[in-house]
């Protein structure tokens, strides 16, 4: 790839660690002393050893400095001056967004280090940084690391890094989900932070990082056990965590950048356990698959780049073009057969990377021990590259060598990402916005006229609900309760209206004429059905006589066919539960009835309490479609209150206000529709089910003349087809005209019967409005009256607005719930964040 030219800035030196344990075992090749301070960065730690706390400043005495190069070396050395020195506008503008707290919202461009376990990425991260990181044996990083660096301009400028614990996950081994890639940790909705403590030198800040990780990886203690220097921090409750170590570092001629430090991919864990294999690989590419994601993958040249797990994983995430591959501890290349190798890698042959790769060598543990500065460390770094044991092998890649060219290239990289992720950032800005406004206007916050806002939710609702009762316009409760009341009427008036099975019982017909052939009644079959209360057990063909057949027929028009074929019952409509409750009556079964009742003995006549049995007896099952049309009404009027509800409260669904509305509409609904089951409708059934009563004698009449046609008709029709079944079968002969037939056949035997069943229709018919329109009465000139003025009454009184408390109670009722304060807390905060960002942004381009 093609190079670019920039100006190369000194770098901090290493001082010697003292304070590190020898036995000590680390992730690369630098053992030991750790990169050291400048000049003045020294001076200052001299004067702050006296006012830092006491956990720290104890520390800082306890590390003696190295002397140092001369300022002017120094100066011109600085790595942290390498970093974001043309772009710093741009990256001063992104750290201030990320500080504004918006890249959980909006993912800003950052720089993520990764690698295997032992690929020398701390070395990295610390040529970059200029600060010490826990190198512990196995493994030096075991939560994210994030290093925020912020230029400090003002005139008292120091150095400074405050440590904060980035909580963004809850440990929950309980809780196992397939899906947790994380397992077993569960992502929080709300990240939360715990200041840590803030350092003020750089020698006891690894110290420090090293308590706060051991913090983060003791999820079930308090972080605070761990701020102190004398606490233990050998102990660890889980292995690995995704929670974060914060780095806020403030100084003077610092790059502004943010940038992580990641566990290195390992292939085996201590506790022996696959979910913290699994929980390190998921956990790199959690943060290596953001887009705007500059990632650092570092790779030793004393293992095998096709046995890397890190570069595997960049391969899966498809995140090869936006990575970096540095090459770390060339020194320990033993063998020219595997120099072509890295060559062909070098050259982008082989396992390539969208921004190349890159060679640094950082000191040994031998060197660090000696106390090598980090200039010396530059220089022995340029010497090795120029060695001829490297040009031998490695000639024509000197653009790609040195932590110092590393840094250049790094810095471009970063700002050209920057700046194009820029107009993306401030567009999800500002959709993000108008998301949270959009919000925020159902999560108000609860007023200061509390009383006034009680009552003009108040009237609000009652004046929706008398629009709406009173029927100004088409709405919810007049539909609902038109096809209720509908649906009742139909299940009495027609669904439930007996019937008369009309071919029963005929008896056979003797004439002393041979050409008059006897009358028998035909070979039929039972068919099931619904039994009235009457029922005997006899072998009927059930023609029934049902509404949709209950036509007077023209007996001229009637078709006799001379072969005609067995006759079957037509099939039963479907009318639902109702159509079980019909009543089917038998002509024996009337008769039985009448003769036990006639007491006057003479032959036909009919006892009026007979007949009121028999009409009472269609009456039994009225309860079950009036228990529907209650149950109706009860979800009828459940679902218009409470729609109107949430359309004249949707601001304040959560609120004790709306709860306490929603509890006395409950109990109104329950006690009105239960008065009306109770008493009203229980007392119509019982009335209805006492005694045959009416005074309407013209319709009762008329309704009696019509019913008796259709059965007169219906019996007749029967009658001859069994006789023209009987006659034909036998002689064969023509069919008769229809007065021939009455001759033939002579009178019903049940024509007593066949009146009274006219009767029993007659009444029903009459009975069934009559009950239906009473029970429809009272709830639309009952229930829904008192619905439409009575409960107001009953708000106002639940809602105290009459009380002298009223002030203090309308408080009590617009109070938030928890959920809902919190809720509305956390966007306040987002927006506070975005809106800084928005305005930082538009400053940002101005500036650009």
């Amino acid at each position: 790839m093609s190079s670019q030219s920039h100006a190369t800035r000194k770098s901090p030196e290493f001082k010697a660690s003292p304070s590190r344990e020898p036995s000590q075992r680390r992730d690369t090749e630098m053992e030991g002393p750790r990169p050291g301070l400048t000049p003045e960065s020294t001076a200052d730690n001299r004067s702050e050893t006296v006012s830092a706390p006491a956990s720290i400043g104890h520390d800082s005495l306890e590390n003696p400095v190295r002397p140092t190069p001369q300022p002017e070396e120094a100066d011109k050395r600085d790595s942290l001056h390498v970093l974001g020195q043309r772009p710093r506008i741009l990256l001063a503008a992104i750290n201030e967004l990320s500080a504004y707290g918006i890249d959980n919202t909006v993912p800003l461009p950052k720089i993520v280090v990764v690698g295997d376990q032992s690929a020398g990425k701390s070395s990295l991260i610390e040529a970059i940084s200029g600060i010490n990181v826990p190198r512990d044996a196995g493994c030096c990083t075991r939560c994210p690391l994030q290093i925020h660096l912020k230029e400090d301009r003002s005139a008292n400028a120091r150095w400074v890094c405050n440590v904060t614990l980035v909580r963004k996950f809850t440990y929950s081994p309980a809780s196992k989900n397939s899906n947790n890639p994380l397992y077993p940790w569960v992502e929080d909705a709300t990240p939360s932070s715990t200041s840590f403590g803030t350092v003020y030198s750089k020698d006891v800040l690894e110290a420090t990082i090293r308590r706060a990780q051991v913090a983060t990886l003791n999820p079930d203690k308090s972080p605070h056990l761990y701020m102190s220097s004398g606490c233990a921090e050998n102990s660890i409750h889980v292995q690995f965590s995704p929670n974060i170590v914060s780095l806020e570092i403030s100084a003077p001629e610092i790059p502004n950048l943010s940038f992580y430090d990641l566990p290195g991919v390992i292939s085996q864990s201590r506790d022996g356990r696959k979910d913290t294999i699994n929980l390190v690989r998921e956990l790199v590419r959690y943060y290596v698959a953001q887009a705007h994601t500059l990632i650092l993958l570092a790779v030793p040249f004393e293992s095998d780049i096709d046995n890397s797990k890190a570069s595997g994983l960049l391969s899966e995430e498809n995140a090869n073009d936006r990575t970096i591959g540095v090459l770390t501890k060339p020194d320990r290349l033993q063998s020219d057969d595997r120099a072509e190798g890295w060559l062909e890698v070098l050259r982008g042959e082989a396992f390539a990377k969208g921004h190349g790769y890159f060679v640094v060598k950082q000191p040994s543990q031998h060197e660090l021990k000696k106390g090598v500065t980090h200039a010396e460390a530059r220089e022995q770094e340029a010497m090795f590259f120029k060695s001829l044991d490297w040009t031998s092998r490695f000639a024509g890649f000197e653009d790609r060598l040195g932590t110092e060219r590393l840094q250049e290239v790094l810095s471009e990289k970063l700002y050209t990402l920057n700046l194009q992720t820029l107009p993306t950032i401030s567009e999800r800005v500002d959709v993000r916005l108008r998301e949270i406004n959009e919000e925020l206007k159902t999560l108000p916050d609860p007023p200061a006229n509390a009383l006034h806002v009680v009552n003009k939710a108040l009237g609000d609702f009652v004046h929706q609900l008398r629009i709406q009762i009173d029927g100004d316009r088409p709405n919810e409760l007049t539909k609902d309760w038109k096809e209720a009341r509908k649906a009742f009427l139909d299940e009495i008036l027609v669904s439930q209206r007996p019937t008369l099975l009309v071919n029963e019982s005929l008896y056979s017909v003797s004439t002393s004429s041979p050409n008059s052939p006897a009358l028998t009644p035909k070979s039929v079959k039972k068919q099931p059905g619904p039994s009235t209360p009457l029922k005997r057990n006899r072998t009927t063909e059930y023609i029934t006589l049902d509404s949709d057949e209950e036509m007077t027929p023209s007996p001229s028009k009637r078709h006799r066919s001379t072969n005609p074929a067995p006759r079957r019952p037509p099939p039963r409509s479907d009318r639902g539960a109702a159509m079980a409750c019909k009543l089917r009556f038998r002509l024996d079964e009337i008769r039985d009835v009448l003769d036990e009742h006639d007491a006057s003995g003479l032959p036909g006549s009919v006892e009026p309490k007979a007949v009121d049995r028999l009409i009472l007896s269609a009456l039994k099952n009225w309860d079950v479609p009036l228990q529907a049309v209650l149950l109706a009404l009860r979800g009828a009027l459940g679902n218009f209150l409470g729609t109107t509800l949430n359309e004249t409260l949707k601001e304040w669904t959560t609120t004790q206000l709306y709860k306490e509305m929603s509890r006395t509409i409950g109990i109104f609904i329950e006690l009105h529709v239960g008065e009306v089951q109770s008493n009203i409708a229980a007392r119509a059934l019982r009335v209805e089910r006492t005694k045959p009563i009416t005074n309407d004698v013209e319709n009762l009449g008329r309704n009696e003349e019509l019913e008796l046609a259709v059965f007169q008709t219906a019996r007749f029709k029967a009658r001859s087809d069994a006789y023209f079944d009987k006659f034909d079968g036998d002689r064969g002969q023509k069919r008769l005209s229809d007065d021939v037939i009455h001759k033939t056949i002579g009178p019903d035997p049940f024509a007593r019967e066949v009146k009274v069943m006219a009767k029993i229709r007659a009444y029903y018919k009459i009975a069934a409005t009559r009950f239906v329109d009473t029970i429809c009465q009272a709830v639309e000139a009952d229930l829904f009256l008192r619905l439409r003025n009575g409960l107001q009454d009953d708000l106002e009184e639940a809602l105290r607005v009459t009380e002298p408390d009223c002030h203090e109670h309308a408080i009590k009722l617009l109070d938030d719930d928890p959920v809902r304060a919190e809720r509305r807390v956390r966007l306040k905060e987002e927006k506070k964040g975005l809106e800084k960002a928005a305005q930082r942004i538009t400053q940002l381009m101005k500036e650009l």
